[in-house]
């Protein structure tokens, strides 16, 4: 299954990063979605703390991440 493989990753991420790290969501249109901070992941999406509030977004809305790592990583499905 395309959505459990992205949230075992989602999950491995997480576990590697071992803090709040801010990222960047973005939809299939490549129209970012929200940016905040990683908080948690779920087993059906994830959890992220944004300026005003902590949303959870399924990740059937996901289509990509990106991190504010040196390297510029990027998950996509």
């Amino acid at each position: 299954m395309k959505w459990t493989s992205t949230i075992q990753f989602f999950k491995t991420v997480h576990s590697l990063l071992q803090a709040k790290h801010f990222i960047r969501v973005f939809d299939g249109n490549n129209q970012k979605i929200l940016k905040g901070k990683l908080i948690y992941v779920t087993d059906s999406g994830i959890v992220v703390s944004t300026t005003s509030q902590i949303l959870e977004l399924h990740a059937s809305e996901i289509e990509m991440i990106k991190t504010n790592r040196s390297l510029k990583t990027w998950i996509s499905n």
